[in-house]
């Protein structure tokens, strides 16, 4: 659950939920990702050739601005500079602008003059590196630093178009200091006190722990979970495969999977933030078009159990599994508890652990098929669910209470931790569903993937901070031999780290074998188990990139001589 840090008039973020970023500027033209701009020319080569192509004549704000209304979202983020260094106003620091390509128009000031007038909160991207610039100064004094050009594009985006609500910083340079950045993030707040910042500015890998700005910005992923500290997350996703801009070629995730997306971002209690890509003449490609209309739809029928919603920790189960497994996440407003089913149960009901509340009302939203909720010795069990879903976007049972419902928080806390025996003289495998997966300021990045082959891992260890823990109930004590199984592809290998358990600590590295949903087995050592609980912590020392995605630790019992 994120801990809301958005008060006074900056608390408007806290329930917006559903936002439409655009990335749009020269490297449209290329139909590349957004950093080919980089590829094979210089910054002198690259205006030279695109500027006098920039022409995106069917470009009208006020249809960009209808369309993400009718996706449902309340806000926008529009790409003023990217890494590219292109501005799409008309800035008075630099001559590489919009108002100096056959366009000439100012898109900022039509973007957010639509959004204005439509209603919509208006977020501006504002890359805080810049390949583009040349130091000392480009087309102003030498004596301008970075820091001094980089306030300067800041203040007039914050000064000229009206009312503000967010500003998106991304990438990194070393001359912004986090001292710097700071005192961007307080002008910010101060030029524009409805204005939420992130925190992209600085280093993230070398800064990770370090909280700037507003919110956190998981980029295409939804983290596991948050803890009760985390800070607010606004997910930030595209819905093309390979790129945010316009890419020739793209691929794009399905109406399902976004809408699973936004659903599983809401009910942690954070925002989703979708790209969505114009074409060179300043139009939506109609692939976004066409997603973005239906998540409409299904936002539109589903309005109550996205917004002014908290998160809720129950978890709705397919009680028709032995294992029960869960299928999907829960929100809660006041009288009214939402599952959400991001996966269809193989029966016709649903069961939920660790409600002491009896519902007033169970119904599916969109659905007139009625439901039936009654209390169980394991639960409480809704069914009557039709053999269909009404939608294969995620189906939501929303149950309506008399008074707000009363859940069981030390069941809840308790069932949380799973404890893995370990029976005298066996080989035990420590599975990645029996793991419990940390990351960094409450965001718990490490996740479990399930590949198209049938493995299991924990992945998306992306930061050094990521660990991941493993509860013993040790019957005997023991000599056992440790192993791990690793799927570790090229940017995962060389990766180092310690297993610690009852004491002992081992160290290893990783080494590659060019898949990470296969594995490879490496033997880390051998330790003595103690009767009685026990941890086995990995902890990630070094890493270059990323770490090896986790597909089991096994224990084997080393023979007596």
């Amino acid at each position: 659950m994120a801990s809301n840090r958005l008060t006074g008039q900056r608390a408007w973020f806290a329930d917006a939920r559903f936002g439409v970023f655009i990335h749009f500027g020269l490297y449209t033209l290329l139909g590349e990702n957004e950093n080919a701009c980089r590829k094979n020319r210089t910054p002198a080569e690259y205006e030279k050739q695109l500027m006098p192509l920039f022409n995106p004549t069917r470009f009208n704000a006020d249809d960009w601005v209808k369309l993400i209304q009718d996706g449902g979202a309340t806000y926008l983020v529009l790409t003023t500079k990217h890494g590219e260094g292109f501005c799409l106003w008309d800035t008075d620091q630099t001559h590489f602008k919009v108002t100096n390509t056959p366009f000439k128009r100012d898109i900022v000031r039509e973007v957010a003059d639509a959004a204005h007038k439509h209603g919509l909160r208006l977020g501006l991207y504002f890359a805080s590196d810049n390949w583009h610039y040349r130091e000392p100064g480009y087309g102003s004094p030498e004596s301008r630093t970075y820091p001094t050009y980089v306030e300067a594009l800041l203040r007039e985006l914050l000064t000229r178009y009206g009312q503000v609500d967010e500003i998106w910083f991304d990438g990194h340079d070393e001359r912004l200091t986090v001292d710097i950045v700071r005192n961007l993030i307080d002008m910010i707040h101060t030029l524009q006190p409805s204005c939420v910042v992130d925190n992209r500015a600085v280093d993230m890998s070398k800064h990770s722990t370090c909280l700037l700005g507003d919110f956190a910005t998981p980029e295409r992923m939804i983290p596991e979970s948050l803890t009760a500290d985390a800070p607010f997350i606004e997910c930030c996703d595209a819905m093309g495969v390979h790129s945010w801009g316009y890419y020739k070629g793209e691929r794009f995730w399905s109406v399902p999977e976004l809408v699973r997306r936004l659903s599983r971002v809401s009910c942690m209690g954070g925002n989703y933030l979708l790209n969505i890509e114009p074409q060179p003449d300043g139009v939506i490609r109609p692939e976004c078009v066409d997603r973005l209309r239906q998540m409409g739809r299904w936002i539109n029928t589903h309005r109550n159990a996205l917004f002014k919603t908290t998160p809720s920790p129950l978890i709705p189960r397919d009680p028709s599994a032995d294992h029960q497994p869960p299928v999907g996440m829960a929100c809660a407003n006041d009288k009214s508890l939402y599952l959400h089913l991001h996966h269809w149960p193989d029966s016709d009901d649903v069961l939920v652990k660790h409600l002491t509340s009896t519902p007033t009302c169970a119904k599916l939203i969109g659905s007139d098929t009625p439901l039936a909720a009654e209390m169980a010795k394991d639960g409480l069990r809704i069914t009557g669910l039709p053999s269909e879903p009404p939608t294969s976007n995620v189906n939501v049972i929303q149950l309506d209470f008399a008074a707000p419902p009363v859940l069981d928080l030390d069941a809840i806390h308790k069932t949380s931790r799973v404890v893995t025996p370990v029976p005298p003289g066996e080989t035990v495998n420590l599975t990645p569903d029996a793991s419990t997966r940390y990351g960094t300021n409450g965001i718990n990045w490490p996740r479990i993937n399930r590949f198209a082959n049938g493995n299991v891992s924990v992945g998306f260890m992306v930061y050094r901070e990521c660990a991941v823990q493993w509860h013993l109930d040790v019957q005997q004590p023991g000599r056992y031999d440790l192993f791990a199984d690793l799927g570790t592809a090229s940017m995962q290998k060389d990766a180092e780290f310690t297993i610690t358990v009852a004491g002992q600590t081992l160290a290893a590295k990783t080494v590659e074998n060019g898949w990470y949903d296969r594995c490879a087995r490496m033997k880390i050592g051998t330790v003595n188990l103690p009767a009685g609980p026990a941890v086995v912590d990995l902890q990630i020392q070094k890493m270059p990139s990323h770490f090896s995605d986790i597909h089991r630790l096994v224990l084997q019992p080393v023979a007596k001589a």
